[in-house]
């Protein structure tokens, strides 16, 4: 699981949705869409979010225009070939991300270590483990 912590910059709410706007440590945004929000997530306070491995989808030499709200360009930091899933770790400023992928779909990119990739993440697979005090 990859844990990231941030700061949250916005919240814009239809309804029972929210889409909350989270600023990293290197002014860059993550934005999560959730449909309940608890008396202390406010705008200024700290939070760490949690992103399960299977929600970051690698993409590389990404061409076209795609619905993802949250891309974050990372280094492959290391990279654990299975038999049938493959566990890369990526490097995005100091933050630490883990996606699991297909054997068959690392095969096919040709990843290594030190390329740089695009992180994907839906908005729905971004939660908040919890508020730093």
């Amino acid at each position: 699981m990859s844990q990231i912590v941030a700061s949250i910059r916005d919240i814009n709410k239809s309804g029972t949705l929210h889409l909350v706007e989270f600023n990293l440590n290197n002014n860059s945004s993550l934005f999560m869409i959730t449909l309940e929000l608890n008396e202390t997530i406010k705008i200024g306070v700290n939070v760490k979010l949690l992103i399960k491995p299977f929600s970051i989808v690698l993409a590389k030499e990404l061409r076209g225009e795609i619905s993802y709200l949250n891309r974050l360009e990372a280094k492959i930091k290391s990279i654990e070939v299975g038999e049938i899933l493959t566990n890369i770790e990526l490097k995005y400023f100091n933050h630490i991300l883990e996606s699991t992928i297909t054997t068959k779909s690392f095969n096919s990119m040709s990843l290594k270590e030190g390329d740089t990739i695009l992180a994907l993440i839906r908005a729905t697979d971004i939660s908040i483990l919890e508020v730093i005090e």
